[in-house]
């Protein structure tokens, strides 16, 4: 028997070999400019109890915008994008999700990427939730003695520290409560070619 994947959606986790220096960086910076400057939560924010910063420009962060220009270079290479294409970071933002917070299922509007780096993960600080965007699949549900990537309507990944994970952004998410007694800090961002 062959299984032929059809119409599969790739989720990239790629973890960059200095990230313990990158992840001391945007803590650094979200715990001493971003929190002390905080305002209130956007309107279309998809944080329940937690925070997330403005925008921020990457370039202030050297070892952070070359990580995640060679993670997205990766991505790139894995889509077969065309090499004369620009790659342009749209934006990217910090989110500080406090003990009892989550995330509610979102996409990400006016991108073709989007992804999430991990400077903080405290055990139990909540998993990604990535909910399969067919809506049939949602009608009923296989009899399956295990559930598989092939049975599944949601895939969750539990992020590892100083790791990235990108997805295509119309790709449905959410982030589960954080059931740790610590903030677990991520910083997010959209591509587009």
């Amino acid at each position: 028997m062959t299984a032929i994947p059809c119409f599969t959606t790739p989720i990239w986790c790629i973890k960059p070999n200095n990230h313990q220096v990158i992840s001391k960086e945007l803590l650094d910076y979200v715990r001493d400019e971003l929190l002390a400057n905080k305002v209130g939560a956007m309107d279309n924010s998809s944080a329940v109890g937690g925070y997330q910063s403005q925008k921020f420009d990457i370039q202030a962060h050297p070892l952070f915008s070359k990580a995640l220009t060679d993670a997205i270079g990766e991505v790139a290479a894995d889509l077969k994008i065309r090499p004369e294409c620009k790659t342009v970071i749209t934006d990217c933002w910090a989110n500080v999700n406090s003990p009892g917070s989550f995330n509610k299922q979102h996409i990400h509007a006016n991108s073709m990427l989007s992804g999430v780096y991990y400077p903080s993960v405290p055990e139990h600080s909540g998993a990604i939730v990535f909910t399969d965007p067919r809506l049939q699949a949602h009608i009923l549900t296989l009899p399956v003695t295990q559930k598989s990537t092939f049975s599944s309507k949601r895939i969750r990944r539990v992020p590892q520290e100083g790791e990235f994970i990108m997805f295509p952004s119309w790709l449905e998410h959410s982030v589960d409560m954080n059931e740790s007694g610590e903030e677990r800090v991520s910083v997010a961002f959209n591509v587009v070619f």
